[in-house]
């Protein structure tokens, strides 16, 4: 069975932003914003499993 086939990243953030409210967003903006959740991402991901809250 095929894989259902997946829309692009732009596409999905252009959704995202404009339930935030914001009509469309550049290229250059998504690359921005990828570059700082892949900070955070990795931050959360890195952190230690048991240090509390």
């Amino acid at each position: 069975m095929p894989r259902p086939r997946q829309r692009p990243v732009r596409d999905r953030v252009d959704d995202i932003v404009r339930a935030m409210g914001i009509d469309g967003i550049s290229k250059s903006q998504v690359s921005q914003m990828a570059k700082s959740f892949d900070a955070q991402v990795e931050a959360f991901r890195s952190r230690p499993l048991d240090a509390g809250p």
